[in-house]
């Protein structure tokens, strides 16, 4: 989940029986779908990798039915408003929770950019990896090479997606956009970006941040803790129109363009509850 959760939101109830019962179901689901998807998304990257060129072209589907699926199966409501642009070459969005990634995987068939740490992290990490996650340092003195990596898989004709914002949110706001990455996608020369907003709409009874995460705590309670909910709240998923990137464009200006998109967004949604 790029780029670093500093958000210290948390639900420390115990689930009760129901909630048990839902964990259970879910949790099965939830480990059946990615283990069978995942088998078979490295199965087919193998054979991927014979064709000249290596670029994927199923395996996109199958990490985008993946995620569909479990999306399902955790009992997630979303909507979708406007569409995804094919012809974009990078997607930007606000960071709430783990369930971003899932949202937008499932209805944009894409390749994310994460920070390096995430790598490490206990079964997230290993699925990243697993999928082709780009991972990009904060270190100065490496940085400009993973931009050159970032900027090559868009060359290669994948669609990377990011979040710029320094820390996951509540949820309720928008984080001032870091602009190291859009310095990747204006090296890339030539293509355009899609701003997204993700607008979360919270369980009936509870608080706006309910989904919200941050990376820094545990990541299995926060999961039990969304598995347990008996009636999920609501994921709307905002694709705006794409912003061309000109030669001349600065990337300042590009991530303060993106950032004021996906702003409104959640501006226009109103309260961010069910």
């Amino acid at each position: 989940m790029p780029f670093a959760p500093e958000s210290a939101v948390t639900n420390s109830a115990r689930p009760g029986a129901l909630g048990w019962l839902l964990i259970a179901l879910r949790g099965t689901a939830f480990i059946i779908i990615t283990m069978l998807g995942l088998g078979l998304h490295l199965l087919v990257r193998g054979l991927e990798m014979l064709v000249p060129g290596k670029r994927p072209l199923l395996t996109p589907f199958i990490a985008q039915g993946v995620c569909w699926l479990t999306f399902a199966a955790i009992g997630f409501h979303w909507r979708v408003v406007g569409r995804p642009d094919r012809q974009a070459s990078a997607l930007v969005a606000n960071h709430v929770s783990w369930i971003d990634v899932l949202a937008i995987n499932s209805n944009d068939r894409v390749c994310f950019v994460a920070k390096g740490e995430v790598a490490g992290w206990a079964l997230i990490g290993w699925l990243a990896r697993a999928t082709g996650t780009v991972f990009v340092s904060r270190n100065r003195t490496r940085v400009f090479a993973h931009m050159k990596r970032v900027a090559q898989r868009i060359a290669q004709g994948r669609k990377i997606a990011f979040f710029p914002e320094p820390a996951l949110s509540d949820g309720a706001r928008v984080l001032p956009f870091r602009t190291s990455l859009f310095g990747a996608v204006v090296q890339a020369g030539g293509v355009s970006v899609q701003p997204v907003t993700l607008v979360y709409h919270a369980p009936a009874g509870e608080g706006a941040d309910y989904y919200s995460w941050g990376g820094k705590l545990p990541f299995l309670p926060n999961l039990l803790k969304v598995l347990a909910t008996p009636k999920q709240g609501r994921i709307d998923v905002v694709f705006h129109d794409s912003l061309p990137v000109t030669a001349d464009v600065e990337r300042k200006v590009l991530a303060h363009a993106c950032e004021e998109r996906v702003r409104s967004g959640l501006q226009g949604a109103g309260s961010p509850s069910l």
